[in-house]
């Protein structure tokens, strides 16, 4: 098991490989030991308030869910807690551990927005953007969105996005009901625009949405 901090190009994974030892990445390794179902969220920017948002939304709606992954708090030491069957890990996944990931099967991936970050990792867009679009193939069909600004990057640049729906994010219109919450205005009504898609193809109730917004704190970040 390896950091993700350790691109797959590493001198110490690459030895390791070469050696024939199977090397996974600590979320994917984890994801081997849990349980519960995986919502899989990613994207350049919004990620992780879109996670702590469905997490916060999930355990008001009676879903036991704890966010982990990118967001700072481990899956591995998620998976360690013990918690029951039954619990979702809303796991905010980066580009960084979403390149190598081999067995993590999300019920669900929603995928932000698209835009030029990492490129002394990755080397370029492309690269980039496929490390993000493994979490898309490997989601249940039917349960993986993107924001338009993915789907119009993919378009432009021949990269096909199948069996994938598309969320028009870059123009939300009004709301009334998320006024004084902190999905009001752009940019975060697009994260409440990904959940909201998500929250009613999953047969969730929409109003307990509406409701968790209204107690949903950002954190600091």
């Amino acid at each position: 098991m390896f950091s993700p901090g350790f691109a797959p190009e590493h001198p110490w994974i690459r030895t390791a490989t070469d050696a024939g030892c199977l090397c996974l990445g600590e979320l994917d390794f984890a994801s081997l030991f849990w349980s519960g179902p995986v919502i899989a969220v990613t994207g350049t920017n919004g990620k992780t308030t879109l996670t702590e948002f469905l997490a916060h939304a999930l355990n008001k709606s009676g879903h036991a869910s704890v966010a982990a992954g990118n967001i700072g708090y481990p899956f591995s030491r998620l998976v360690q807690q013990g918690l029951p069957a039954e619990t979702t890990a809303v796991c905010e996944i980066s580009s960084f551990q979403s390149e190598t990931i081999r067995h993590l099967a999300p019920a669900a991936t929603l995928w932000t927005n698209f835009a030029e970050d990492h490129l002394e990792r990755h080397g370029s867009m492309g690269s980039y953007f496929d490390a993000k679009a493994r979490l898309l193939v490997r989601a249940a069909p039917g349960m993986r969105w993107v924001g338009s600004s993915v789907a119009s990057w993919a378009a432009k640049n021949g990269r096909a996005l199948e069996d994938v729906n598309i969320i028009e994010t870059g123009a939300a219109s009004s709301d009334s009901r998320l006024a004084d919450t902190p999905f009001a205005t752009a940019p975060q009504r697009e994260n409440f625009e990904i959940a909201k898609v998500y929250w009613i193809a999953s047969g969730l109730d929409v109003e307990v949405l509406y409701a968790a917004a209204a107690s949903f704190r950002i954190g600091r970040h």
